[in-house]
């Protein structure tokens, strides 16, 4: 699956501890996303081989008012359409939205909780009210039930240390819905403060101590979060990656106004990657062809034979020798295998 997560809005309803934007190191703001730079996102993201739209990131998408519009533009573009959700909003205030977005085609709605019994799941989704979340589920339920909506749903439990015990009760409510069940570990843990490292300074200081060697990742190794996915804000900006919160120092640049390969090097060789501790996957011949590609487009390679880039200075490059061109290639080459 490759998976383009664009936050049309900018706020979440809830105050998790073990969050960013709960804590409001990315803080709520009104801001949201024009409806034809959504649209103009999603074609892109389609033509660069993205086949799946994730209309969330570091929001609650079901706070946005229309979000049955975006979610008919993914489908009408021929994507998948995945949302994510506490969903604990309101059943009076809000269910008519959730049902509008959802009959418009949602392919996969995964709906993310920390207990069953409110006074465990408060600890860490604050602010937030079981019985709504029940309430929404089960109307959700019996529209699947009743075929209104094709839509696959899934119950995640975040499991930490304190709440082990909800875990069967969760999975025999899942269960009793006729829903999908995951389990995901914790990050964080919700008494204590997530400022030490995921605040803004956390990262610069990170950038700071730069070391360029890849401890976490061996030769023939890349991370799937840069190969298969992207993040974009509801500016239409890109950002290094789907776990980092949009912080300046983490913006890569308008999403619309980059080519795929300039977008991919820099992520890839943003000084954050390095250090990044996230499990690495075994490159494939895709990811490979889609690095060197990207380096050969920087450099100035033809496209195909006898079909060069224009002008390299476009790109901000000088006319490199060809033996030195081919020298960076080959070590690219080595690096993803």
């Amino acid at each position: 699956m490759q998976i383009c997560y664009i936050d049309i809005i900018d706020k979440c309803n809830l105050r998790c501890p073990t969050c960013v934007r709960g804590t409001q190191l990315l803080k709520n703001s009104a801001a949201s996303m024009p409806i034809d730079l959504f649209k103009k996102i999603v074609e892109k993201a389609k033509s660069e081989g993205y086949d799946t739209i994730g209309v969330y990131n570091w929001i609650e998408p079901f706070l946005c008012k229309d979000l049955e519009k975006f979610v008919l533009i993914v489908k009408n573009t021929g994507l998948d359409c995945e949302l994510s959700s506490n969903l604990s909003l309101k059943p009076a205030s809000y269910f008519d939205n959730i049902q509008r977005a959802l009959v418009k085609g949602v392919d996969r709605l995964t709906v993310s909780v920390s207990g069953y019994n409110q006074e465990i799941y408060q600890i860490n989704h604050v602010g937030g009210n079981v019985s709504w979340i029940k309430e929404n589920l089960e109307q959700i339920a019996l529209l699947k039930r009743t075929n209104v909506i094709k839509t696959k749903v899934f119950l995640r439990f975040i499991q930490f240390d304190y709440n082990t015990e909800e875990e069967p009760l969760l999975r025999k409510y899942a269960d009793s819905l006729g829903l999908e069940f995951e389990v995901i570990k914790g990050v964080g843990y919700p008494s204590h403060s997530i400022d030490k490292y995921e605040s803004e300074n956390f990262y610069h200081d990170r950038l700071k101590n730069f070391n360029p060697s890849r401890n976490h990742e061996g030769n023939g190794e890349i991370c799937s979060l840069i190969m298969d996915t992207i993040a974009i804000d509801n500016q239409g900006d890109a950002y290094i990656c789907c776990i980092y919160p949009y912080y300046s120092s983490l913006r890569i640049g308008p999403y619309l106004e980059m080519s795929k390969h300039d977008i991919l090097l820099k992520r890839y060789s943003h000084p954050i990657c390095p250090s990044c501790a996230f499990p690495r996957r075994k490159a494939t011949a895709n990811d490979c062809s889609k690095l060197v590609k990207a380096i050969e487009f920087r450099l100035g390679f033809p496209k195909s034979p006898g079909n060069f880039v224009e002008s390299t200075t476009q790109i901000g490059l000088l006319n490199y020798p060809p033996m030195l061109l081919r020298k960076f290639r080959k070590a690219y080459q080595s690096i993803v295998g």
